[in-house]
């Protein structure tokens, strides 16, 4: 940009006119096919530059130099001299009104100094020339926010995004005047909800939030969310034993504040697990106890269509009993996904993962039987998406009278025809002649499922939708 900015400038002095140069019509066919722009919004005062921007503005007559522009990231000096950056640059008169999208990645991540009035004075005057945007993305402090606690500049702002943990609570008090936002994006660390701070995000429909459970909870507890349909959490998890009381205080207070949610995603790791195992083949998951004293708080969120549950690091125990439960609480789940390592799954070199040391494999409490995937076939009609930990099949599982009858009314032939996505971590064979067990699985899989596999054999690079070990012979195989 600077490096044109020279050669207009050349051009400006060489002509009263900009607009009666030859390249003039060229200049201008090119502009309005600019959609897209990089600007650095602060400059450093010791450095002088020319811009020849606004000269060129005040030749169109204060028309806009680049008309279609639609996306616009305003970013900081990269000069090696780092004085305070307190000069707003003149490359931001490129800004129009047809700007929607907006990247500010402006901070001391960078080491630079910036003068506490350059964030009010940067965004007044991208307020002036870009008042319409729709996406705002801030990698700065979000105390610098533009607005009060009783207005907000951009009103029709419908999506923020905050990448920086160092955020202030009362930083979004102006985002209660935002009339369209309906998606918004945080990390907390260390901040307290005052008592006397109230927050009402009346229109907000989407929302992520990143930091320890009981800041995330705060948050959820403290601010009015009538409209909330989809809520992702991300959690750290500072002391890895602390997980369930920590986790399942948090999981009651979003079903007892946000009732109606018809999304949630819940992502959590130990703090250091994957640098401390970092190198190491198997490292080794963390305890968490049972699923079901995760899911108990969740089961009374009857509008949930989509649901995750992403645990890297833990273990947790799961059963049947926790699918069957799903599918009673949830009918109209449309989107299930589990991702943890589940217990009672036997890892190279280890005869068995239970907490004792010893081969539990007979126990089924640790793992579900594949048999369940009748049940939830038969209460969960809209399911389209199943992603599931180790499961295991036991000799003669899927012959029971209960697996005939779940699939009795499942649909025409008995099958589930809304299924489209099906993975498993996967499946562990107890007992019987392993060869006679892969069958007798393709053959229910094919029939509880019919509209799975079409699109699996079809692409000769998609992934098997399950994938086998024999338990007793430690042996992979594909379900084909």
């Amino acid at each position: 940009m600077n490096y044109i900015d020279l050669r207009v400038f050349k051009v400006l002095r060489a002509a009263d006119d900009i607009t009666t140069h030859p390249g003039w019509k060229r200049f201008q066919e090119y502009t309005r096919r600019v959609r897209k722009i990089t600007l650095e919004a602060l400059i450093d005062y010791a450095v002088p530059r020319m811009s020849v921007w606004p000269q060129v503005l005040q030749s169109t007559h204060g028309e806009p130099i680049l008309p279609h522009l639609r996306h616009a990231c305003l970013s900081s000096s990269n000069s090696l001299i780092q004085p305070p950056l307190t000069v707003i640059s003149e490359e931001l008169s490129l800004l129009t009104q047809s700007v929607s999208q907006l990247d500010v990645d402006i901070g001391d991540t960078s080491g630079i100094d910036i003068a506490d009035d350059v964030y009010g004075r940067l965004f007044t005057s991208i307020i002036a020339r870009s008042p319409n945007i729709e996406c705002l993305t801030m990698s700065c402090s979000a105390r610098w926010l533009p607005g009060t606690a009783y207005d907000f500049p951009f009103q029709r702002l419908r999506s923020l995004r905050i990448n920086r943990p160092d955020i202030d609570i009362t930083a979004l008090l102006p985002l209660a005047h935002a009339p369209c936002l309906e998606t918004l994006s945080f990390s907390i660390v260390n901040w307290d909800f005052p008592e006397d701070v109230e927050l009402i995000l009346s229109h907000l429909r989407t929302l992520t939030i990143s930091g320890p459970w009981d800041k995330v909870q705060a948050f959820i507890t403290r601010t009015q969310l009538p409209n909330l349909h989809t809520l992702s959490t991300h959690t750290l998890q500072y002391d890895p034993t602390d997980i369930i009381p920590d986790a399942t205080s948090t999981l009651l207070a979003i079903t007892t504040h946000l009732p109606h949610l018809v999304a949630l995603h819940i992502t959590c790791h130990p703090r250091g697990w994957a640098l401390r195992h970092l190198g190491s083949p198997d490292p080794v998951p963390i305890p968490g106890g049972t699923l079901a004293t995760f899911l108990e708080p969740l089961l009374t969120l009857r509008d949930l269509h989509t649901f995750s549950f992403r645990f890297s690091g833990y273990r947790f125990s799961y059963s049947s009993q926790d699918l069957f439960n799903i599918a009673d609480a949830w009918p109209g789940i449309q989107d299930l996904r589990l991702a943890f390592h589940a217990s009672s799954v036997p890892d190279e070199g280890d005869d068995g993962d239970s907490e004792t040391g010893e081969d539990d494999s007979a126990n089924s409490g640790g793992r579900p039987g594949f048999e369940a995937l009748a049940y939830l076939a038969h209460g969960c009609s809209d399911l389209r998406a199943l992603h599931l930990p180790v499961m295991e099949l036991r000799a003669g599982a899927l012959e029971g009278a209960e697996v005939e009858g779940a699939l009795a009314d499942a649909g025409p032939g008995g099958g589930h025809q809304a299924l489209r996505e099906l993975e498993m971590e996967r499946v562990v064979f107890v007992g019987g002649d392993p060869d006679a067990l892969s069958a007798e699985m393709t053959r229910f899989v094919r029939r509880v499922f019919p509209r799975v596999y079409p699109r699996v054999y079809e692409e000769e690079a998609a992934v098997p939708p399950v994938v086998v070990l024999d338990e007793d012979t430690g042996g992979w195989s594909r379900l084909v």
